[in-house]
């Protein structure tokens, strides 16, 4: 655990510390907490404050990472590898890391407008709305911190717990070592050629299936995961002996309960889909049964609801197409979770209007 907590700080002192040269700034433009408060800072978030935003005070980009619940050891607890009063020591004086990347006493807490911004910008991957598109990652042999080989894995174990499934996704391996998992040329080339096959199936399927469903639908005989060589399949032992196991410090930890409530402003703002040809010209929300708004137009792409419910409610919301067909998108909500949409053709299950 020490050693790979240590590995993974040396790798992000390049990302994540403001005085460090990760951007390549030296001399009066490095920032400095003591003598250049108003420097460069070479930070990621820093580097994506315009996506992440300021924080209020400082001025600095708001800090995404967080580590407030964390129970680091806790497999290694269960495992008999280190005792009870070894779990709770580390847990007590693990601290954390402030805006400048100095070890504090206090865990490390993220700044919440940032981590909201990091969903709203899509810089977080939520499995849920992954699933709507089509991707394949092709990747050489490396173990480099955010970049390393079992990335893969959690990216699909977060697509299977939102989406149950990751029919969207292939995944090619190469036997080969490369830097940061970047595929070689002729794979990168491959991924190009299977990937434009694929959107282009998407593109001409003008179906009334959702975007989820098409992405299954019309994915190419090629896309499928494998071991590739030199761009061409090769047997899965080919790519089995050579790549390299790495765990992650957060793989060996926990998470406790959250003690602070989830943000939610009750309001949600919903993209509408648009069958080729078609036009949403009206839209009718039922909350609990009960339509709380209607909105007509010409072409509506975008619809946003507020003074929601508290605790757990059905959201319902019809939309009738220019070419008389309606989609009726289904979400269920309990506090700051919901269910994946389901969506199907026809009425409501509700047709109560507001009184």
């Amino acid at each position: 655990m020490c050693a790979e907590i240590t590995k993974a700080l040396n790798g992000a002192a390049q990302d994540f510390d403001p005085a460090g040269s990760g951007c390549g700034v030296t001399g009066p433009w490095q920032y400095d907490p003591v003598n250049n408060p108003r420097g460069t800072r070479c930070t990621l978030q820093d580097y994506n404050v315009n996506a992440l935003g300021r924080r209020p005070g400082d001025g600095f980009a708001n800090l995404p990472v967080d580590e407030v619940g964390v129970q680091w050891g806790l497999h290694a607890l269960e495992a008999g590898t280190i005792t009870p009063e070894q779990f709770v020591d580390l847990n007590e004086k693990v601290g954390g890391l402030d805006v400048d990347f100095k070890w504090q006493p206090k865990r490390t807490a993220g700044d919440v407008a940032g981590i909201e911004r990091m969903y709203q910008t899509d810089e977080l991957s939520y499995g849920a709305n992954w699933a709507q598109v089509p991707e394949i990652e092709a990747r050489t042999d490396d173990t480099y911190d955010e970049h390393s080989n079992v990335m893969h894995l959690i990216a699909r174990a977060r697509l299977d717990d939102a989406a149950g499934g990751h029919a969207n996704q292939v995944f090619w391996q190469e036997p080969v070592a490369g830097p940061f998992g970047l595929p070689t040329p002729d794979m990168h080339q491959l991924t190009f050629q299977v990937m434009d096959q694929w959107l282009t199936k998407i593109d001409k399927d003008h179906s009334d299936a959702s975007p989820a469903e098409k992405v299954v639908r019309d994915k190419p005989a090629a896309a499928k995961d494998g071991c590739y060589a030199n761009a061409q399949p090769a047997p899965d032992s080919a790519c089995d002996n050579v790549r390299t196991a790495n765990v992650l410090p957060i793989m060996g930890a926990g998470l406790l309960p959250a003690r602070r409530r989830c943000v939610d402003r009750r309001r949600f703002t919903f993209t509408l889909h648009r069958p080729r040809g078609a036009r949403v010209v009206r839209v009718a929300v039922y909350v609990d049964g009960r339509r709380t708004r209607l909105v007509r137009g010409h072409s509506i792409r975008r619809l946003t609801i507020r003074r929601l419910p508290r605790g757990r409610f059905v959201v319902d919301i019809v939309a009738t197409r220019s070419n008389g067909t309606r989609l009726v998108s289904t979400r269920t909500y309990h506090g700051c979770a919901k269910s994946r949409p389901h969506l199907r053709l026809g009425r409501s299950r509700h047709h109560q209007k507001r009184s």
